[in-house]
């Protein structure tokens, strides 16, 4: 940024009550004061800023250049409004010579004036006086409340411009002072026309008001990092749901075949039993069943005997017999037996039967022994 010195000087007389700015005339050069202060030594740490009032009886030097804003704003808040006219071309001689003892010759040298009331010096004074100011290689900027003075002004301003280092600003009553200022080639060196953000970065100058410029630019990365996360997100998200659809599918695809494959297994086995039992089924019986179904048979014939032969038999006159005891009588049993047509005694079915009956009436007579030995 260029390095600068710069002499700033404030219309103090009765004009600068005037209410056409919002909330008055002096209240709005206030800020503007502070906005330019801000700006030229935030651009460049070395340069210097100083104070002068152009109005009353001559204009007074309130503040010799200094790097410290914080100089300026507090001499300028005890500035008087006095006088009802102002001595512009002695305020910019004054102005000069104070730029001219200057510690730092390589700062360049500029005026910014603030003018609210009627000029009293003619065009052809002022013009000179701009020659003047141009060969000494002064830069100045004229800010302007209202339409008056506009012709002196532009004479002026043609006169000391020199490489256009120098501007005319007439503000527009009902306006912000501010917003024109920072619009202007005054702030923005780039000659911006906007009339809000002055073509800076989020509508603010990081000159006047560096840290609201840092909250906004932090803020802005912020958002552009919460932005980027949120789409990588995003795209995450919709890389794992691919990712778990298709594993699904494929857990799928496995359940239904291993869910087939388990019910041939079930299938087979029930198959396989049905098959088995149809072939036991058809298997001819074998000579030990056949055996036995033989010998169930000549069981059941020996017992139809045996029941006719009981009740051929005649009872004894006394019918002191016991039926019961009789049948069981294996010697009478055989006897009766041998009679029979077609039945071989020593067929060991009925060997098996006899013996069985010897057996229960030996088993009898312990029994009735064993109850009389008890008696």
């Amino acid at each position: 940024m260029v390095l600068e010195a710069t002499i700033i000087c404030v219309d103090n007389s009765e004009w600068m009550r005037n209410g056409d700015f919002t909330p008055s005339r002096f209240e709005s050069l206030k800020d503007a004061v502070n906005l330019v202060t801000g700006s030229k030594t935030q651009a460049n740490a070395q340069s210097a800023v100083g104070l002068i009032t152009i109005a009353g009886n001559t204009p007074s030097v309130l503040c010799t250049l200094t790097s410290d804003p914080a100089k300026i704003l507090a001499v300028l808040h005890k500035v008087k409004l006095e006088g009802q006219n102002s001595n512009f071309a002695a305020a910019l001689q004054v102005a000069q010579l104070a730029l001219k003892h200057r510690s730092n010759k390589q700062q360049e040298q500029r005026i910014i004036v603030f003018v609210g009331s009627p000029i009293q010096s003619s065009s052809k004074e002022l013009e000179q006086l701009g020659l003047r100011l141009k060969k000494n290689k002064v830069a100045v900027d004229v800010i302007n409340f209202g339409e008056e003075n506009r012709e002196k002004l532009e004479a002026f301003n043609k006169a000391v411009n020199n490489d256009d280092n120098s501007h005319l600003l007439c503000l527009i009553p009902g306006g912000t002072v501010t917003d024109m200022l920072i619009s202007s080639p005054i702030i923005n060196s780039d000659g911006g026309t906007g009339t809000g953000g002055g073509g800076f970065e989020f509508g603010v100058d990081p000159n006047v008001d560096p840290e609201l410029a840092m909250v906004l630019r932090l803020s802005m990365e912020e958002e552009e990092r919460r932005k980027s996360a949120l789409q990588a997100e995003k795209s995450k998200t919709a890389t794992t749901g691919e990712t778990t659809s298709t594993e699904t599918k494929s857990t799928t695809t496995t359940s239904d075949a291993e869910m087939t494959e388990a019910k041939d297994e079930q299938q087979a086995p029930a198959s396989n039993s049905q098959e088995t039992k149809a072939k036991v089924e058809n298997v001819p019986p074998s000579s030990a069943e056949k055996k036995e179904a033989t010998m169930d048979e000549d069981d059941e014939d020996l017992k139809m005997a045996l029941e006719l032969s009981l009740q051929n038999e005649e009872p004894e006159p006394s019918g002191d017999m016991d039926l019961s005891a009789v049948a069981q009588d294996p010697e009478f049993i055989k006897s009766v037996i041998e009679g029979l047509p077609g039945v071989d005694v020593n067929d060991p079915s009925i060997k098996s039967v006899l013996e069985s009956i010897a057996q229960e009436k030996k088993d009898d007579k312990k029994d009735d022994k064993q109850e009389k030995e008890n008696k």
